[in-house]
C-alpha cells in the first residue's frame, strides 16, 4: 500500500480485491471478493469497494476532517422487528425497500413502538407511526449545544411522520420539510434555560404538535416563585428551536397563583449585579389573558389581577 502512494503522487486512495482465509488455516481461501474499476456515480447506486483494502491519504483526513461518529451514540436494545426488504425492479438503492410491521425497541428506562416503511436509500422517504416513551436526561444527550440544561422528567408520544431523513445536519431541514404530527405528555419536567439562573419546573402538559406549531390543552409549570397554568398555542416552535425562524408566538390563556413579574420580565436582583437583561427578547411576540391570584412587580402587590 505505502509503495502504490509513493509510486502516485496525485493518487488520494487506493482499494483491491478481497481475500478471506479460514482462521485455523490461512492458506485456505474461503471467499474471493472480486472488486472493479471505480466510476463516477457508484456509490449512489449501491456500489463499495471491500472495505478492508481501503486506504486514503493522511492529507485527504487533514483536509476534509477525520472520520467520525458522535459521542453519544443513538443507543437502542432488545430490537423485535417483522417485515421485509427488497431491492426492487431496478436492484439498487433507489429501489429498495424496507417495511417493518411491527418494530419495537428498548432504551434506558423507555420504549419505542410501532412501524415504518423506508424508501429509496438514497434520499430515505420515511414514513411512521410510533408510540414511545423518553426519560428526558437521556434524550438530551443527543441534542448538541442544547440551550436545556440538565433536563430531566419523562415525555410520552404518539408520533407520525411522512418526509426524508438524515443522519447528520441536513435533518434540520428535512425534518421542517416534513408532515409529522405528535400526540405529547411531559410529567415532572426540571431544567434550566441557557445561562438564565432561574428553575423551571413543568408538572405536567398535554399538547400536540403539528409540523412548526404546538398546541397546549393543558399544563402546570413554575418558574422560579412563580406559577403559570397555561392553555393555548405556540407558532413557530420547531422552527425556531432549529433556528430557521426569528420568532415564535404565544397566544392563549394564563391563570396562575402567583405572578411575579421582575422574575419573570429580568433577571433582577437574581443576575449577581449583572446588567438587567430582558426575559422576552424580540423573538417572542405573546397574546394572552393572565388571570393572578397574586400580582407582585417591586414593591407593588395585587390580588384577583
Amino acid at each position: 500500500v505505502a509503495n502504490v502512494f509513493k509510486n502516485n503522487a496525485s493518487l488520494d486512495a487506493c482499494y483491491a480485491d478481497l481475500i478471506y482465509v479460514k482462521k485455523t488455516n490461512t492458506s485456505r481461501i474461503v471467499r474471493y471478493w472480486k472488486s472493479s474499476k471505480f466510476i463516477i456515480g457508484s456509490f449512489s447506486r449501491g456500489w463499495s469497494p471491500p472495505h478492508p483494502t481501503f486506504f486514503v491519504r493522511r492529507s485527504v483526513y487533514e483536509r476534509y476532517g477525520n472520520f467520525n461518529l458522535k459521542s453519544n451514540a443513538f443507543k437502542l436494545n432488545n430490537i423485535q422487528m417483522e417485515g421485509n426488504v427488497s431491492n426492487g425492479l431496478s436492484r439498487n438503492f433507489k429501489s429498495t425497500k424496507i417495511v417493518a410491521k411491527v418494530f419495537d425497541a428498548k432504551m434506558n428506562n423507555g420504549f419505542i413502538r410501532g412501524r415504518f416503511i423506508l424508501e429509496n436509500l438514497n434520499t430515505y422517504l420515511f414514513s411512521s407511526n410510533f408510540t414511545s416513551s423518553w426519560n428526558l436526561s437521556e434524550l438530551s444527550k443527543y441534542f448538541e449545544n442544547s440551550r436545556f440544561v440538565d433536563l430531566e422528567g419523562r415525555m410520552s408520544t404518539t408520533t407520525s411522520y411522512k418526509g426524508n431523513i438524515a443522519f447528520n445536519h441536513k435533518f434540520k431541514n428535512m425534518f421542517l420539510n416534513a408532515s409529522h404530527s405528535s400526540d405529547l405528555n411531559f410529567r415532572d419536567v426540571y431544567f434550566s434555560y441557557d445561562d438564565f439562573p432561574l428553575k423551571f419546573n413543568i408538572e405536567s402538559m398535554n399538547c400536540k404538535l403539528v409540523d412548526q406549531n404546538l398546541a397546549i390543552y393543558s399544563s402546570s409549570s413554575n418558574i422560579s416563585k412563580s406559577n403559570i397554568d397555561f392553555n393555548g398555542e405556540i407558532q413557530n416552535l420547531s422552527a425556531y428551536i432549529l433556528e430557521s425562524a426569528p420568532k415564535i408566538y404565544v397566544s392563549g390563556n394564563i391563570v396562575s397563583k402567583n405572578l411575579d413579574l421582575v422574575e419573570l420580565m429580568t433577571l433582577g436582583d437574581i443576575a449577581k449585579n449583572k446588567k438587567l437583561k430582558p426575559i422576552m427578547p424580540d423573538w417572542l411576540n405573546i397574546t394572552t389573558y393572565i388571570n393572578a391570584k397574586n400580582f407582585e412587580y417591586k414593591t407593588f402587590e395585587s390580588s384577583a389581577l
